[in-house]
């Protein structure tokens, strides 16, 4: 153990030389910080500011930075952060916050018309990807047929983050905007069921409760957030409306309880954050100081994430393993871009170009691809060639789509908002109409 000036142990260090901070010390009464985990933020936090500075210099998206820096910043080169998990930890309240405010500009009327390309088109891309994956595995490499489902839950996925970071101001209203979106909320929600699925692959038998289950849950929690966004979203607005700190309390406040109730329902956290944001959505005279209020907060927070994605990227096995994992992922990037290109195009008729911007939003894998082959390896049913190869690939598909979207032809040129202006001062009355809403995340 290790004591502090009072004599008291506050850090346990092991045989290798590891270092814990006890979260109960002995003492309640005596003030204690992680000085560890106060480091990496700043270290976090200055890197961010250095590299994407040097990619807006270079006229890249500042997303490019982020992951540099946590290239930068992993064990594999400088080794700088200590507390990584507890850097993950609070990189998600950057991916929480995102969706709240993605469910906030969706409304149901938007939910029902996209209902056949989004939920129809939405699974069949998913199930089509994770069968054609499991065949290959199973066929062509001779892996077990629960790997290969492993491997296709990973490579079906996409990432919700980076679309919304590649489409940028705008675009998210456009006809292929609103279905990539619409698509992604589809697949935040069978997330849950493949995170789920996960420790059922090794069984023989299988347990078609714990869907039944997860299914009335969601049922059950849709309804929840339709009687509290009718009944106490408007006066608690109204009340919060008053101070610009009760309105950040009160937007965090719905947005984790939300969260804790759908993880605790064995839904995932995402599904919640953005049935929060939902609940707000038929409101849309609030909507400007709640963008105006909450943006700044998640942007940090999502910095920050982007920088827990680079730090899984390992330059020496990048290198090592560069031949290989370019190929499979230049694979990978145009096997998903033309299911759902044949799927939008021919299957529900959209032009060729908003069919090919669908599929190209979509050929990324997920970030949540780590969490699905971090679990897989944990049960046995990956091994460890096979984990780092899906987090390589991942990787890089989170680099190569941004890159192959800034080229692709749009079907009519995206308008861009006017500088944002200082904050306007909180309203305390009856709620107006903004003039100028808020077209999307400023990232």
């Amino acid at each position: 153990g290790k004591k502090d000036d009072a004599g008291i142990v506050s850090h346990l260090i092991d045989t290798s030389g590891n270092q814990y901070v006890l979260s109960l010390p002995r003492d309640p009464y005596i003030h204690y910080e992680d000085s560890f985990l106060i480091h990496d933020i700043v270290c976090t936090i200055v890197s961010c500011l250095i590299v994407a500075g040097v990619a807006k210099a270079l006229k890249q998206p500042l997303f490019f930075g982020y992951l540099a820096a946590g290239m930068v910043l992993s064990p594999s080169v400088l080794g700088a952060l200590r507390s990584v998990v507890q850097i993950e930890t609070i990189a998600q309240f950057g991916v929480y916050l995102l969706l709240f405010l993605l469910g906030m500009e969706f409304s149901v009327g938007k939910l029902r018309a996209l209902a056949g390309p989004a939920c129809v088109g939405g699974l069949l891309y998913l199930a089509v990807i994770v069968f054609l994956t499991t065949k290959m595995f199973t066929e062509v490499f001779g892996a077990s047929g629960s790997e290969g489902i492993l491997v296709g839950f990973c490579v079906s996925l996409s990432s919700t983050i980076v679309v919304l970071r590649m489409m940028g101001e705008g675009q998210n209203a456009t006809p292929y905007g609103q279905l990539l979106l619409a698509v992604l909320i589809i697949q935040d929600v069978v997330l849950g069921l493949m995170v789920a699925s996960v420790p059922l692959l090794g069984d023989e038998t299988l347990d078609y409760g714990v869907y039944l289950a997860m299914f009335g849950s969601l049922t059950v929690i849709i309804a929840l957030v339709f009687v509290v966004s009718k009944l106490l979203i408007p006066p608690a607005l109204a009340f919060v409306m008053s101070s610009r700190e009760l309105l950040l309390l009160g937007l965090c406040s719905l947005c984790f309880l939300m969260m804790l109730i759908t993880e605790k329902a064995g839904v995932s956290m995402e599904v919640g954050c953005f049935l929060a944001g939902l609940a707000i959505s038929p409101y849309p005279a609030y909507h400007h100081d709640i963008e105006a209020t909450l943006q700044p907060v998640q942007e940090f927070f999502g910095a920050i994430f982007f920088v827990s994605i680079g730090i899984h990227i390992s330059p020496d096995f990048l290198m090592q393993e560069f031949g290989t994992l370019i190929a499979i992922t230049v694979a990978v990037v145009g096997f998903k871009w033309c299911i759902g290109f044949c799927i939008y195009r021919f299957i529900f008729r959209y032009s060729t170009v908003n069919a090919s911007l669908v599929g190209l939003g979509l050929s990324q894998m997920s970030e949540f691809s780590f969490v699905i082959a971090s679990r897989g390896k944990a049960h046995g049913l990956i091994n460890r060639e096979v984990y780092f190869m899906l987090l390589g690939i991942t990787s890089l598909s989170l680099i190569v789509t941004p890159l192959l979207w800034r080229y692709h032809p749009t079907p009519e040129p995206v308008r861009r908002s006017p500088p944002v202006s200082p904050l306007p001062k909180m309203r305390t009355g009856s709620p107006q109409p903004p003039t100028s809403p808020a077209t999307g995340s400023q990232w």
